[in-house]
């Protein structure tokens, strides 16, 4: 949600009206927050039913792209917004994606969200048809400590960010524009902030359009509601559900990795560090 979240703000704008040293000092103020608050980048998106298993040390470890599948804590399977899929149809679609999208380099294709409650038995059926579908490198989020500013004081955009965010997936990046431009007012120096985002090789894009951000608020005077884009921009930086993945490859000829069926993941889960050699996970003593 992070990335589409910045890139939905790609384009929108502000126009203006305080002074330049009350407008320069609440831009320095805005952005002072974003960074304390910037949870780096993540592409693993974590529904918010879900409770991770918190491993803090991999909070920069680098995140690569991949199909997300997702076990609740009943067992119940997701696979990126699609819920109560099945075994085998988890099976066929990850097939066809590996297909349609194969890799050669060593990088998680996919990853398993796994709430802590989760049994172990369905953690190792979940494994499997990944693994069955031709994707060995897979990649194990847990949580990471995402220390940082508390949440500015609640208005109006915080309803309808909590509205947005729970609902479809899919739909959250226009929405989310949508409703920022119903917040900025058009603003030629936001205009160009955004818009020069996607140049920004080498560079967080979260720290590239907050380094920008006194500039072009203070060439607008600010003159809209600060407040709300306040709240919008702290929700796109700051993932309080940030997650971050220990890779792992999976292999049908690999050393056996046991735990008991009603093991917990959370149980588990602190044996899954620095695999170096594939693993074939299994039901066991």
């Amino acid at each position: 949600m992070r990335a589409l979240g910045l890139a939905a703000l790609l384009g929108l704008a502000a126009a203006c009206g305080k002074s330049e040293s009350e407008c320069r000092a609440e831009a320095r103020e805005l952005q002072a927050l974003l960074r304390a608050a910037d949870t780096g980048p993540t592409v693993v998106y974590v529904d918010r039913d879900i409770t991770l298993v918190p491993r803090p040390e991999l909070a920069r470890s680098v995140a690569l792209y991949g199909a997300v599948v997702t076990i609740a804590a009943d067992g119940g399977l997701r696979f990126g917004s699609r819920r109560g899929i099945g075994l085998d149809e988890l099976r066929l679609e990850l097939t066809e994606m590996r297909q349609q999208h194969p890799r050669t380099e060593p990088e998680p294709l996919a990853y398993l969200v796994i709430d802590a409650a989760a049994p172990w038995g369905r953690v190792v059926e979940a494994a499997t048809a990944v693994r069955d579908a031709g994707i060995a490198q897979v990649g194990f989020a847990f949580g990471i400590v995402t220390a940082g500013p508390p949440p500015p004081p609640r208005n109006w955009m915080d309803d309808k960010l909590d509205a947005l965010f729970g609902g479809e997936p899919g739909e959250r990046a226009v929405e989310l524009a949508k409703l920022v431009e119903q917040v900025v007012k058009p603003c030629p120096a936001l205009t160009r902030l955004f818009g020069q985002v996607g140049g920004a090789a080498g560079e967080s894009k979260a720290k590239f359009i907050i380094d920008g951000l006194e500039a072009a608020l203070v060439e607008c005077k600010c003159d809209f509601d600060v407040a709300a884009l306040r709240s919008a921009l702290y929700r796109v930086m700051h993932d309080d559900l940030a997650a971050r993945a220990e890779p792992v490859t999976l292999s049908a000829e690999g050393r056996p990795f046991t735990a008991p069926a009603t093991a917990t993941w959370r149980e588990v889960a602190g044996r899954v560090r620095d695999l170096q050699l594939p693993v074939r996970f299994d039901v066991g003593p």
